[in-house]
């Protein structure tokens, strides 16, 4: 799936043309979407809730403050980065554990954001079209996986999103 964008850029001209209007249009779209994409934080750490998991989210508190694995396969990844995060912080505790998901929580919608944003860059739309592209795919219900959700799903979102854009490209 990745293929398709080594291709583009091995074919890609050494050299783009690049005009004062560009670069400032360039500048201009990154510094709105940084703006953006704080903003985004901000609404997801401020909005960050407890009560958007099911059983399993106490388990795997439980399991990351122990520093247990789930001996689940397919949950090896985020639950390594759960415990990276629990680990860097010092964590000990439940509440730490907590915290620790949701900051992979957050990191994980935040870097969606950044690579759609990238990619509607890169497929040539504007501004305004590559923030709807975000908020439609944000409206979709995948964005209740960045306010803190205490599970191992927002980082397969946004591997998931990775993939299929990689593959558009």
């Amino acid at each position: 799936s990745i293929a398709p964008f080594l291709l583009r850029l091995s074919t890609r001209d050494v050299e783009e043309p690049s005009t004062p209007v560009n670069s400032t249009r360039r500048n201009q779209f990154w510094l709105v979407s940084l703006g953006g994409i704080c903003g985004s934080a901000v609404v997801f750490w401020v909005c960050r809730s407890e009560t958007h998991f099911l059983g399993d989210g106490y388990q795997i508190l439980k399991n990351l403050s122990d520093n247990v694995s789930s001996q689940i396969v397919w949950k090896y990844s985020a639950e390594y980065l759960q415990w990276l995060i629990f680990k860097l912080i010092n964590g000990h505790s439940l509440t730490q554990a907590r915290l620790a998901i949701q900051i992979v929580s957050i990191v994980s919608g935040i870097a969606t954001i950044a690579v759609v944003l990238w990619s509607a860059r890169k497929l040539g739309y504007s501004l305004l079209s590559s923030w709807i592209l975000v908020l439609g795919l944000l409206s979709s219900g995948v964005s209740l996986m960045f306010f803190g959700y205490i599970e191992t799903y927002p980082p397969l979102i946004f591997a998931l999103t990775l993939v299929c854009l990689a593959g558009v490209l």
